[in-house]
């Protein structure tokens, strides 16, 4: 469901449930567009879409009996014996009124009042039936035009989509013709493209079979090179190890010879050193015994000496304690 269908069922527009065709779906939809688009292009759509029911009759049908514009039942204005003028209502078509319709309401109601207040005036009364007459008669111009323009609208649309259609159709050939030029381009292109490579693969593999020929020839060149730079690199080094070993033998025969010389001179220094000092030692101890001795006697000396003094200190206190 859209928005269209949705109005039109909701307000019975033409009848129980909305009656809406394929060339009035796309006028509405391209006047939609041509009033903003959007939510404000769909509320300008529906308000045109109300007045134009409205006017002919066709707005809030429960029945297919009420159709047939503002001549219908609920839309009449007559004039009775004592020329009256009633309208006691304008019918559905004034319901959910717009600005414009608003309007509308009131000049009727102002003309149905003057004719009703001046119901014996036949001018007055017979100038509003006419006056009610013309709005009646351009609501059906209106009427007219809007299905012209409707027509004109299916008629239009018509013509725009079998030229869309042709448009693409032709659209769809081209593509499809591009494409198979593409196609036999590409493929051409591939058969070249594998030639390339296939001749590309024939002259790598021919370059490496010949690098690798050189290559080997190479490596044994430098093999055997190699092999007997190392074989007189090790006589040159057995040589000298055994020169070497020749000199060392002989410095270490020397060195030992020269050893043994210094350590039987050191070995006599240290006894004579020994010797001298064990005589010097004694004569040292003897001279310090002399001395010790020596002291030890005046000691001695003393120490006797200080006993004798300490006994007659003794006696002569002792005298003369006992008096």
């Amino acid at each position: 469901m859209s928005w269209l269908s949705d109005f039109y069922a909701a307000n019975n527009i033409g009848g129980p449930g909305g009656k809406l065709d394929g060339g009035a779906i796309a006028y509405w939809e391209s006047e939609k567009d041509r009033l903003g688009g959007g939510t404000a292009g769909e509320n300008a759509a529906k308000d045109i879409i109300r007045g134009t029911a409205i006017n002919q009759g066709t707005w809030q049908m429960t029945s297919s009996s009420n159709a047939g514009g503002n001549t219908g039942a609920g839309n009449t204005v007559n004039a009775n014996a004592n020329n009256t003028v009633s309208s006691t209502d304008f019918g559905s078509m004034l319901d959910n009124l717009t600005i414009e319709g608003s309007a509308l309401q009131g000049g009727l109601s102002g003309l149905t009042t003057l004719a009703n207040t001046f119901d014996k005036n036949t001018d007055i009364t017979g100038n509003v039936v006419g006056k009610l007459g013309d709005i009646f008669t351009t609501q059906a111009t209106k009427g007219i035009m809007l299905n012209y323009e409707k027509d004109l609208a299916n008629a239009t649309y018509e013509i725009d989509s079998k030229k869309m259609d042709r448009e693409t159709e032709e659209a769809l050939e081209l593509g499809a013709a591009e494409h198979g030029w593409k196609k036999d381009e590409y493929a051409a292109l591939g058969d070249q493209d594998r030639l390339t490579i296939g001749k590309t693969g024939e002259e790598t593999r021919l370059n490496i079979g010949a690098e690798g020929a050189q290559d080997r020839l190479n490596i044994g060149a430098q093999k055997d090179a190699d092999i007997a730079t190392i074989g007189e690199t090790g006589k040159q080094q057995r040589l000298g190890i055994m020169e070497t070993g020749e000199q060392q033998r002989m410095n270490i025969g020397a060195e030992g010879t020269q050893d043994r010389l210094n350590i039987a001179a050191t070995g006599r220094e240290q006894r004579l050193g020994i010797k001298e000092t064990g005589q010097q030692t004694r004569l040292t101890r003897m001279t310090e015994g002399d001395e010790k001795r020596k002291t030890m006697k005046e000691d001695y000396r003393q120490q006797k000496g200080m006993r004798a003094d300490a006994r007659g200190a003794i006696s002569s206190a002792g005298a003369r304690f006992f008096g």
